[in-house]
């Protein structure tokens, strides 16, 4: 997996342009809590068609109720601590500050070009109502030959990443040089991406200072190519706003 190198510039928020964004519902999974309290239903009524073990089959029961209820409290805790990809903010962010991944300007078929700048912008905004202090964080793009399951890790890079105000409202934009990702072979990579055969993600994160708080925040991103849109879409996983 390979990196680009980037750099970042601060926009003024109505010069920037508007991003698409296409949005997906998480998938339902249960949580292991769920799981073994329904392994306890079943087991508690096994015991219930037994006159001899119904008062295990109570015990059994409560038991399973008990794991059902934590794994649903760790599953609401979850969903309301966390935000999709490009997801606006909240209404009920209060003063702090707000940094959010809207999404990225790319074009796939200038890849082939061995001419191209070969650079994907991704672009970030403080949605909250307050400055948000030493913004820096680290993107990568990757061309794997499957498909995801789970969000990929970055290498470190070898720097502690540059840091930036970012006032309310405000949008940073950061570039990556990815033409040592698509390599020599840009044009048949391209291609592949095209027909699918294989698949082009977008992932990293950012942390930064809450001020209004004194807590450091953190947004994780990672969104996979669509050909037929010519656009990233979010991915059921590592994409969360704090």
């Amino acid at each position: 997996m390979m990196r680009g190198e980037k750099q970042h510039r601060q926009q003024n928020p109505h010069d920037k342009a508007k991003l698409e964004h296409s949005q997906h519902q998480r998938p339902f999974n249960l949580n292991l809590w769920e799981v073994l309290g329904g392994i306890l239903l079943i087991v508690g009524y096994m015991f219930a068609t037994s006159p001899a073990h119904k008062v295990a089959a109570v015990w059994i029961f409560f038991a399973a109720l008990v794991l059902i209820g934590l794994g649903i409290a760790i599953r609401l805790t979850h969903e309301f601590s966390a935000t999709p990809i490009g997801a606006e903010p909240p209404n009920n962010i209060g003063d702090r500050p707000y940094m959010f991944f809207q999404g990225a300007n790319f074009d796939l078929a200038s890849m082939k070009n061995p001419a191209s700048p070969h650079v994907i912008t991704f672009h970030f905004q403080n949605g909250g109502k307050s400055p948000a202090f030493g913004v820096g964080g680290q993107s990568y793009v990757s061309i794997v030959d499957t498909k995801l399951t789970e969000a990929p890790v970055g290498a470190l890079l070898p720097n502690e990443p540059s840091r930036q105000f970012v006032s309310p409202g405000s949008v940073i934009n950061q570039s990556i040089v990815c033409k040592n990702i698509f390599g020599d072979n840009a044009e048949e990579n391209v291609t592949k991406i095209e027909n699918g055969e294989k698949f082009l993600y977008i992932y990293g994160h950012m942390d930064y200072e809450d001020r209004t708080s004194g807590t450091k925040r953190n947004l994780k991103f990672c969104g996979l190519y669509n050909p037929a849109i010519k656009q990233f879409e979010t991915m059921p996983f590592g994409n969360e706003v704090e």
